[in-house]
């Protein structure tokens, strides 16, 4: 059965067999201009006045209307206007005709003459009345004419106009055979303005200052205020007369013809320019009229054709009978409201049809009324597209209305498209409409939580209608029994999975929408049932969503989300959900349980997320109950609630103290930390970690396998160092000997004697005894220990190289910082370490001889004494070398010792001969300083010294202070005070026996003297 069609016009009856009386014939007046082809505005088009004698002589039809709510203007042939009043006959009919009753019936003296125009302005109370050329005005309710001084009739028109989207005061142009004249008609008339139209115009229609005429040959726009004229395009005026009406903003809908007879209707803007489509018809039409949004047609055919104007679509045909003869169309300027049944809104009467002797009209349902029967009729898309039609067309409502409106209707579509399981086109509509979360969850039951609140007052009909619309699953049953009947279990089974898959991926998809865009109001209430609804439908299908969704901040209700969680075993989740919400124990504890494997959760990360979460919390109650728990899983993940915290929660001794009696690993793991990481150089904590450390060496020392180790480690070839050797080996015991011995290396803050006496007891640790005895100075014992017991020789001879440099380093650090030391105390340093250095190898070298071919360890001396010849005495060597050694073997050894010798003697002389240069030249200096400067005289008598008070006479040697004062040089000190005093006063006087002390001196220490003295050297021998 096919669907009934949408009609959003139908045809009421306004007035009919109306009594055109016959009018006593009256001398008829002539007129300047033929009445052929002159067009009203409102009127019949082109009609002559009947012929005296002939059958219609005096038979008046109607040729123009004009409506004005529920007044109806009628203009005849024969020079009359009747003024009907209309009314429903029948308020409880829809459908019922119009009741009209004649209030006033006028005859405007022009004799039988067409009324061909008629316009109503009802702000001013004013008709307008084109009559045999003339424009007269007239009172709207009485019909007796305004006053001239009012408005004084304009005469001598083809046609005229008026904007009619403009009331008070109404715009209007009138049209002569060369002129156009436009003016405002308000309490008064008043014409403004004429310009050139040397075409004149047989039509017109304006909007604002534009107006769209037609003259006998073309179409044109005037601007009336500049003047200017656009042409068109031309029309065949046999084929048809030119139509021309106002639609939208300042559009004009043009009828033209194609050759092929067909009319055609195009869309001008306001700057001459083609816009939108266009309209077809199968003929010209006789008429066209407006009414927002559609355009209506009169075809000769006796029908009507209604056209949208923003599709071009059309939209309904009505088929008026042949009997009522109509005639044209007329567009009221101002509409009538119809009330309708209760159920519905009002209908309004735009249009009017002028027949023979009836008035008919074009009653359209309201655009509300029309939406709402496209949606009956389940035409969704027609629907939603004629609503933002109307609002458009609908500026006088507030932007929040027409926003309301539009929601509703968009809610409505889409949950027709959801009946229809068109899920994607739903998910678009509701989008727009801004549905309620609660009003789509109340068809999905089991996603669904608690009730949340009342819709709104003004959504409760859309929130009924879902409400009798069932569930999904009802929903999906009633489309597959619909669409596939005979299907069989199986299939419909596995339709209805997928359809009810696909409406949950809608209902995820749009509360993930609606969540991002929250409006305002009851935000956590809604907040909760959204993101319930949400987590619901995450927990099966999308883990990834379900996690984002727990990790970041939600609305999520424990009680029922929890529930949720726990039927379906995401207990990581629900873990999750416990953190978010502050419960904080209650989300521990469902890690320490999915860590120790009393429930599994794939998605769970393991025991790290606790601990993470534990080195975070400020709840030390909570720390120390868990982390005892975490300690029986993983020490040294549990060290990690300590290490990793930034907060002063824990004192150092705290947490020792606690792990100490708990887990040694643990213990060990924070005092690595705490060393290594934080740099602690507390010698009580290095020292309990060396402790940990051998002990820990020793627990993975089972059985002999320190021996095998050594053993293994001796029978490498060629031989590394044992640390290297260690390093290499992925072993429990190797690796914590290797962890052992670097520690015990490196750090310089533990107590060697408590670890010497700890190490005592396990003498099977070579390498950890050599070590400790190193930093204890015990340098032979850590040697014998490396050679004869561990057979480690390359950490033996690096011993002895760095051990000297370690020790001058330490004896370095000791000195103040801001002292000093001179360059001979330097030389002394590395004499010492030189030294040292040469006492460590020959030590070495006695073991190696001490051993003699026991462990091949000749090989091991000859290697010593040619890798370090420089620092070996050939004499003390030779004293201790068996004599039953070759010369081959000490060739290497004394080869180099020879020429190091040489190379000191020689560089000794050039040194010497070198230093002599250097003095000589200093002499001169002093020599040539002293040839410059004046004697000093003592007198005869001599002079008292200043210092002990004795005469200073000749041959005394003596010295001249800064001062003037004459000294002693033995009571002005030793040369050191000399130069003190010296430097305090530039005028000290220096004896030529000062000069040749000083001479004698070693250049290092006398060059500087000079260069700081500015001395007054004076040599005097009386």
């Amino acid at each position: 059965m096919s669907r009934p069609s949408f009609t959003p016009f139908k045809v009421v009856t306004l007035a009919q067999d109306l009594s055109l009386d016959e009018v006593t014939t009256t001398p008829q007046r002539s007129s300047i201009f033929g009445r052929a082809g002159l067009v009203g505005h409102g009127g019949a088009g082109a009609s002559s006045p009947s012929t005296p004698g002939s059958p219609n002589a005096n038979k008046a039809t109607i040729v123009s209307l004009e409506l004005c709510d529920s007044h109806l203007y009628v203009g005849t042939s024969d020079g009359h206007i009747f003024h009907y009043t209309l009314e429903r006959e029948s308020a409880s009919e829809v459908d019922a005709p119009l009741k009209s009753h004649l209030n006033v019936k006028k005859f405007l003296g022009f004799g039988r003459r067409h009324v061909d125009a008629i316009i109503a302005v009802p702000t001013e109370s004013k008709l307008v009345v084109l009559c045999d050329a003339s424009a007269t005005f007239f009172e709207l309710d009485t019909l007796s004419q305004v006053p001239a001084l009012v408005a004084q009739p304009v005469k001598a028109i083809t046609c005229f106009c008026a904007d009619r989207y403009t009331q008070s005061p109404m715009p209007m142009s009138f049209a002569k055979r060369r002129a156009l004249v436009s003016g405002h008609l308000g309490d008064m008339l008043e014409l403004e303005k004429e310009i050139s139209l040397p075409d004149g115009a047989i039509m017109m229609v304006r909007y604002e200052s534009r107006i769209c005429a037609a003259d006998q040959h073309q179409y044109k726009l005037i601007n009336i205020e500049n003047g200017l004229t656009i042409p068109l395009f031309p029309y065949d005026r046999t084929l048809q007369k030119p139509l021309a009406i106002v639609v939208s903003n300042g559009e004009y809908l043009l009828a033209t013809a194609t050759p092929q007879g067909f009319g055609l209707g195009l869309f001008i803007s306001p700057n001459g320019e083609p816009i939108r489509g266009t309209l077809e018809w199968p003929a010209i039409p006789k008429s066209l009229a407006f009414h927002f949004p559609y355009v209506a047609a009169l075809l000769h055919n006796n029908c009507i054709e209604i056209h949208n104007i923003f599709n071009q679509k059309r939209v309904q045909t009505i088929t008026l009978p042949a009997s009522s003869e109509p005639k044209f169309l007329v567009e009221a300027t101002f509409e009538m409201e119809l009330p309708m049944d209760k159920s519905a809104s009002n209908g309004s009467i735009r249009l009017l049809v002028g027949c023979k002797e009836t008035v008919l009209a074009l009653r359209m349902d309201s655009l509300e009324r029309q939406v709402d029967d496209l949606l009956e009729l389940r035409s969704v898309e027609a629907a939603v597209q004629l609503a933002e039609t109307m609002m458009q067309g609908q500026q006088h409502e507030s932007t929040e209305a027409q926003r309301l409106k539009l929601s509703s209707l968009y809610q409505r579509a889409g949950l027709i498209y959801f009946k229809d399981t068109l899920f994607e086109e739903a998910f678009e509509l509701f989008t727009k409409g801004e549905i309620e979360p609660d009003r789509l969850l109340k068809l999905f039951p089991d996603v669904a939580g608690s009730p949340s609140g009342s819709i709104p007052e003004a959504d409760n009909a859309n929130s009924e209608w879902v409400s009798q619309q069932g569930t999904i699953d009802d929903i999906v049953s009633a489309s597959l029994q619909r669409d596939y009947p005979d299907a069989d279990p199986e299939t419909l089974g596995s339709f209805r999975d997928a359809l009810v898959g696909n409406a949950k991926e809608m209902l995820g998809k749009y509360l993930r929408h609606f969540r991002e865009t929250e409006r305002e109001g009851d935000k956590q209430k809604g907040d909760q049932t959204l993101d319930t609804a949400l987590l619901k439908l995450y927990v099966e299908t999308d883990r990834k969503r379900l996690y984002q969704l727990l990790s970041s901040e939600n609305c999520c209700d424990v009680q029922d989300a929890g529930k949720v969680l726990g039927e379906k075993e995401r207990h990581y989740a629900l873990s999750l959900l416990y953190e978010q919400k502050g419960m904080v124990e209650d989300a521990f504890a469902l890690w320490l349980r999915m860590a120790s494997n009393e429930v599994t959760d794939e998605d769970f990360p393991g025991l790290p997320l606790l601990v993470n979460h534990l080195a975070k919390s400020s709840n030390k109650e909570l720390i120390l109950k868990y982390s005892k728990r975490v300690l029986e899983l993983d020490p040294q993940l549990a060290a990690q609630i300590f290490t990793t915290r930034t907060d002063e929660l824990f004192s150092a001794e705290e947490i020792l103290e606690q792990l100490r009696s708990d887990n040694a690993e643990a213990y060990r793991n924070v005092l690595e930390f705490m060393i290594t990481n934080r740099g602690d150089k507390d010698e009580q904590r290095h020292t309990s970690l060396a402790m940990t450390y051998i002990e820990q060496v020793e627990a993975c020392a089972v059985n002999d396998s320190l021996e095998e180790l050594e053993k293994e480690y001796r029978a490498h070839d060629p031989r590394p160092s044992f640390t290297s050797f260690l390093e290499r080996r992925t072993d429990d015991l190797s690796m914590t000997y290797s962890k052992l011995l670097a520690f015990l290396t490196s750090s310089r803050y533990y107590s060697p004697s408590v670890v010497a006496t700890k190490l005592s007891t396990y003498p099977n640790l070579h390498a950890a005894n050599a070590t400790v005895l190193a930093q204890m100075n015990k340098h032979e014992e850590a040697l014998r220990i490396l050679v004869i017991n561990l057979h480690d020789h390359v950490t033996a001879e690096q011993y002895c190289l760095t051990k000297s440099v370690e020790a001058t380093t330490s004896v370095e650090s000791r000195q103040v910082p801001h002292q000093r030391a001179p360059r001979p105390g330097a030389a002394a340093t590395t004499s010492k370490h030189d030294s040292l250095r040469r006492h460590l190898l020959f030590t070495l070298l006695q073991l190696y001889l001490e051993s003699g071919e026991r462990g091949g360890m000749i090989k091991y001396a000859v290697q010593l004494l040619n890798r370090h010849s420089i620092d070996f005495d050939v004499i003390k060597v030779l004293d201790i070398i068996p004599n039953h050694w070759s010369l081959d073997m000490l060739g290497g050894f004394l080869a180099s010792s020879m020429r190091r010798s040489l190379h000191s003697h020689r560089e000794s002389h050039i040194v010497r001969a070198l230093s002599r240069g250097d003095h000589f030249k200093v002499h001169a200096k002093l020599i040539e300083a002293s040839q410059l400067l004046p004697p000093v005289y003592i007198p005869v008598d001599g002079i008292r010294c200043v210092v002990c008070g004795k005469v200073v006479s000749d041959p005394t040697v003596f010295a001249r202070l800064p001062a003037g004062g004459i000294v002693h040089l033995h009571c002005n000190g030793s040369s050191a005070r000399f130069m003190s005093a010296a430097t305090r006063d530039e005028s000290y006087t220096m004896p030529q026996s000062t000069l040749v002390a000083i001479l004698n001196e070693d250049r290092e220490s006398r060059q500087p003297r000079f260069e700081e003295m500015a001395l007054d050297i004076r040599c005097a021998r009386m």
